[in-house]
Parts: structure tokens; sequence; C-alpha cells
């Protein structure tokens, strides 16, 4: 996916008079930032603005996609307000702004003062309609308020288990109709999603996406769950991570939960749909588990439907 082009705009003047060799530079301290995380302070200012060239387009499509499924499973849901945690440059808020223009005000809590100035400058020139509120603080102290939605985008990643449950308890408290939390595509990401999962089954949420089911998570030791964006890369995005290919996919774990009872779904497509002449064939996780489906041709109907699929969309059957 591109990014929005008032966006693109914002960041481009942000990024622009500063030399290529010093943002270079800055995106390899950034890289080492990522590999040990553990060590790193807060970024200096070139650094945070790498990140806003190599960085933001990847969270910018992973909450994106996240809470688009949201949206169209939870038809009629549009909030007013949201609160965006650990909210860093304000990524998820402007993906949820694009999504939801009715989007009336967001309040981004934040440690790193620095961030939250240079995300209410984004919001100014991307999003000039939005109140954006900053509020910087510690994500287990600061008080939240309520909000209509609440995003916590590789936040809680950045936290010890044991201190990010407590934060998850809080932006479920703080949630008046939903909670999405997204984490790394990889197998310690999906275990905290999956941690999440019980945390807020257990305190009366509903999982309205990816899970199409409130039951216990069917996969086994050894896989996770998981979903790719496709990510244009700018030319400066290209110079910046050494890269020859006009685009990245950016792998993640999510999870959408809701105070209402979500709509019935049929299953959650888990993989790339495998597409033959003769057949498709769909990895679903569905209310009765896991089932791997096998799409001949000669079932028209489902065959058409099945090859328009996507990894990570809902499949329904079509009425009979």
């Amino acid at each position: 996916m591109h990014l929005p082009l008032a966006l693109r705009d914002a960041i481009a003047a942000r990024l622009s008079g500063v030399p290529t060799r010093n943002l270079s530079l800055a995106a390899g301290r950034l890289a080492e930032r990522y590999r040990s995380p553990a060590a790193a302070a807060s970024p200096a200012d070139d650094e945070r603005l790498a990140y806003l060239a190599i960085r933001l387009p990847a969270t910018f499509a992973a909450a994106y996609a996240a809470l688009a499924e949201l949206r169209a499973r939870c038809h009629g849901f549009a909030p007013s307000s949201l609160l965006d945690l650990g909210a860093g440059p304000g990524t998820a808020t402007f993906a949820a702004a694009e999504l939801w223009p009715e989007l009336a005000a967001a309040r981004l809590v934040e440690q790193d003062a620095a961030w939250l100035r240079l995300s209410r400058e984004l919001a100014a020139a991307a999003y000039p309609a939005l109140e954006v509120e900053g509020r910087q603080g510690d994500l287990g102290r600061t008080p939240l308020g309520q909000a209509d939605l609440v995003v916590a985008a590789y936040s809680l990643t950045e936290l010890p288990l044991e201190r990010a449950l407590p934060v998850l308890r809080r932006a479920w408290e703080a949630a008046a109709a939903a909670l999405v939390c997204i984490e790394p595509g990889a197998p310690e990401g999906f275990a905290r999603i999956r941690r999440y999962r019980e945390e807020l089954l257990a305190a009366g949420a509903r999982m309205a996406a990816p899970c199409p089911h409130q039951q216990t998570c069917p996969l086994p030791a050894g896989d996770w769950c998981h979903f790719a964006q496709r990510v244009e890369r700018s030319a400066l995005h290209r110079y910046l991570k050494s890269g020859r290919l006009g685009y990245e996919d950016e792998k993640f774990s999510y999870l959408a939960a809701v105070r209402r009872e979500p709509p019935a779904a049929d299953a959650r497509i888990l993989r790339r749909p495998a597409i033959a002449p003769g057949c498709v064939t769909l990895h679903l996780c569905g209310p009765h588990g896991l089932a791997v489906t096998r799409i001949p041709h000669r079932d028209r109907e489902r065959f058409k439907l099945a090859r328009k699929s996507r990894w990570g969309g809902e499949w329904r059957e079509p009425a009979r």
C-alpha cells in the first residue's frame, strides 16, 4: 500500500533540507537500536527523522490493515475518539483517521516529548480537522481517560510481559468500544497476542478479528498466526535500507477486542491461498478449529470466491 498523499507530503516537508547522508547514518544507528532494544535510550532527533522514512510506512500499513478488519467485522462502528498508547509519531492515529474520517479527537500517550511534538506537527499538516492531545508519561501510570477506540501498535512489545499485562488491562478499561493490539509477526509476537487474548477474554472482551470465535486458540505449538501487508518503498526508503525492491512486506500479529458481541463469522484465512488451475486450497481457522479446505473448479461459486480471497481475509461460505 501507499502512504496517504497528505501524510507523505507532511513527512517529505519535515525531511526537506536534511542531507541524505545524515539520514543514512541515522538509519544505521536506528537499526542497531532495534537489534539491542534493551540498551536503547531515546532516539536522537536525526534518528526520529530516519524513522519517518524507513519505519513509519510499515507501521502505518500494519495498523491500517488491523483497523480495517475491525471496521469490516463491526459494521456501523465509527469511533469519534481514539487513545493511541505508545504513540511514537502518531502512526496508528493517522491510520485510524484515514479509515474513519469522522474521528474527531485523538489522545496520544508517549514517554518521549520529542515524539509528541513531531506527532502534533504531522497531524496539523496531514489531518488538520483532527484534535490531537499529547500526554507525556509512562503507560503504566499516566491517566488514560476513555476513548471509543484504543490502539497499542507495537508499543507493548517494548515492555516485559509482566509489565505489559497490567498496561493491557488499563487499555481495556479505557476502551469504551474496542481495543486493537499489534505485535511483530513472529513467534514471539504471536505468543504475546495469544496471551493478551486470554487475558481479555477472561475480562469479558469479545474477539472481533482476526479470531472468528471465542474459544481457545487452536494453533499448535510451533505455529503462529500472522499476516502481511505489502508496503511501497520510496526512492529514499530504498536508499536508506540499501534495498533494491520497490516494496517490502510487513508481517504482524494482532487482535481486535470489542465490548459488544460481533457478528458471527465463518472463518479466517490463515495462509496465502494456494491457487492451482483446478483447485484453490485455503487454510482456515473457524469456530470448529483449524481446517484445510480444497475447493475444486467444478464447485464454481465457491471456487470463484476462493480465487478472490486473500491471506488474512474473512472466509464466508456462499448461501445455499
